[in-house]
């Protein structure tokens, strides 16, 4: 009797430890760069951190898996873990085409030196970038919606910011204290901008294309920024912006107020408030539109405002022009030779004419 309570003791010990096995097995998997944490009520999986073959914390060059197999069964990576990779040495990682979310503190204090989001991302959590100060380009894929977090990449050496044809949200403050000198939007771009997402940052010049959505001082702490060009449609009209205080802090500071052209390409006055830019732009900053429209931006709600007011400069205003391009040259925006320009880089064009003379432009690629 005795015997047989011992080995049912045993039997039962057996099994526990057995269970408790396969929870840890199915619970939580390294296989290859990763670790990863399972969701088996939804059949998915997050990364946990990175790890060498040998068990330890990896140091750089990261590739996330689209799915774990265990014992037959698939899961599908949808998320890179809260602190997966705080405080690593981490330089580059490929992400998966499968990952929805990017938790908070994911890449914190780490070395990440460059990333590429796929276009299933979905979120952006608050702090997940915070103190990367490698990090010095990101590239976000087109498609999708995507909403990036307040802070999300606080205090990150970011150059230049490309949106492209994608619906989503910035949230306050989600490109605070970073280092960004040229924003742009491709024209069919549908972000919105919340209250002072590029806060403190360099930005001399932005371009808001017809479809990117304004907010509440939507460019607050921006006090480099001199000259913003708010796009039409192709028929030359605009809708209308009606929150109000868009550009209240635009170009702004203690004071006064630096934002010297504000240009509306629209033939027709969209609708604003009386608030939607400051007294001071008002009183300084010279609004620049096309020559037809002048006269009705004079006397519709907000716009009559202006202080100074002026026409877009036109083909009539240029001289007639019959030399033509000899060579045209690259650059970046640092002055370097670009042979090829990557999808949505900014450029300066350095054409010399066969009149002698040489023309720069900067543009879009």
């Amino acid at each position: 009797m005795i015997m047989k309570k011992i080995f049912t003791m045993m039997s039962l010990m057996a099994m526990t430890m057995a269970v408790s096995a396969q929870m840890r097995s199915v619970g939580e998997v390294t296989v290859g760069d990763c670790r990863y944490t399972i969701n088996e009520k939804d059949n998915t999986a997050a990364v946990c951190t990175g790890l060498s073959p040998a068990g330890e914390q990896k140091i750089y060059d990261i590739e996330v898996l689209e799915e774990v197999t265990i014992d037959g069964k698939s899961y599908k990576v949808t998320q890179i873990g809260q602190k997966a990779f705080y405080e690593t040495g981490i330089k580059t990682i490929t992400l998966p085409n499968t990952l929805e979310r990017i938790n908070s503190e994911a890449f914190s204090f780490s070395n990440i030196e460059e990333i590429s989001f796929p276009e299933s991302l979905r979120t952006i959590d608050g702090h997940a970038f915070f103190r990367c100060l490698s990090l010095e380009e990101i590239n976000f894929a087109r498609n999708g919606y995507l909403e990036i977090s307040s802070r999300a990449f606080d205090t990150c050496p970011i150059k230049r910011l490309y949106f492209p044809k994608r619906g989503g949200l910035l949230m306050p403050q989600a490109y605070i204290r970073c280092d960004i000198e040229e924003i742009a939007f491709s024209e069919d771009c549908g972000m919105a901008i919340s209250t002072a997402s590029f806060y403190s940052n360099k930005v001399k010049e932005i371009i808001i294309p017809e479809e990117v959505m304004l907010g509440f001082r939507a460019f607050d702490g921006l006090s480099g920024l001199t000259r913003i060009v708010l796009k039409a449609k192709k028929n030359g009209e605009r809708k209308g912006l009606t929150s109000g205080r868009e550009f209240h802090g635009a170009g702004s500071y203690s004071g006064g107020n630096r934002l010297v052209e504000f240009v509306s390409e629209s033939v027709l006055p969209p609708t604003i408030l009386e608030d939607t830019f400051s007294d001071a732009q008002y009183a300084t900053t010279t609004l620049v539109v096309p020559q037809e429209a002048i006269e009705d931006y004079r006397t519709a709600t907000g716009w009559s405002k202006f202080v100074n007011v002026r026409a877009i400069a036109g083909v009539d205003d240029i001289a007639a022009d019959k030399a033509t391009v000899v060579s045209t040259e690259l650059y970046d925006l640092y002055g370097c030779a670009v042979a090829e320009p990557h999808f949505g880089q900014i450029v300066i064009e350095r054409s010399v004419m066969s009149d002698g003379t040489v023309r720069t432009s900067k543009r879009l690629h």
